[in-house]
């Protein structure tokens, strides 16, 4: 794996594998350069290191390119982009988050996943892991399911800063009034259409199920 240490911020590195890296993270390849794969950015010391692969998949039902950062066997983080982060994949974690958002293929819950927070944070992420596709938890319900309740509003703050977006559903907490906050791409109009999708897969996979075929 390239491991290219970038010191000044105005600065486009080429890493010695291809790739065409700003400090900002944006991929500009060249006419004639052949992009592998993108690098993750994080600070270390003084400068900013890229370490982990990234691989991006375009789901038509979002709109959006998936974009999973894995390292050592884990996704570590998810990221839902305009344009693609890193090289297009065609396996993997982005692919089959494709496959889930766009052909209700599958369950997101068996993908491992490294959770990088407070523990607070990561036993609200576990939790809400648990919750089923087609179904949502008010902030307040979570709260107490941790064992924390009155604390709906650390909750809140929990769901912002989870980098593992659709395997962490956060999408599935809600407020007690409303769809409450989203704070990956596109928002509250990108959250909607999740749950949306989420809920015409649930009512397919329930009408396609045996026991009601058999009943019919």
């Amino acid at each position: 794996m390239a491991v290219c240490a970038i010191r000044d911020s105005n600065v486009s590195v080429m890493a010695e594998v291809g790739y065409r890296i700003t400090a900002l993270g944006l991929l500009n390849p060249g006419p004639r350069e052949t992009v592998l794969a993108m690098m993750h950015l994080t600070y270390r010391g003084s400068g900013l290191v890229l370490s982990g692969d990234v691989t991006s998949a375009f789901s038509r039902a979002l709109s959006l390119y998936i974009n999973c950062v894995e390292s050592g066997g884990f996704v570590t983080e998810v990221h839902l982009t305009g344009k693609p982060m890193g090289r297009r994949s065609s396996g993997g974690a982005s692919s089959r988050i494709v496959d889930y958002m766009d052909r209700g293929k599958g369950d997101l819950r068996d993908i491992i996943v490294k959770m990088s927070g407070t523990e607070f944070q990561k036993e609200v992420w576990n939790e809400i892991r648990q919750i089923p596709p087609g179904q949502t938890l008010t902030y307040g319900e979570v709260a107490k399911r941790v064992g924390r309740p009155g604390a709906a509003r650390a909750v809140g703050t929990a769901m912002k800063s989870n980098h593992l977006v659709l395997l962490v559903p956060c999408h599935r907490v809600v407020s007690a009034t409303g769809l409450g906050g989203y704070s990956a791409h596109g928002g509250l109009r990108t959250k909607r259409r999740i749950l949306e999708l989420e809920s015409m897969h649930s009512l397919a996979r329930l009408t396609q199920s045996p026991d009601r075929a058999e009943k019919s």
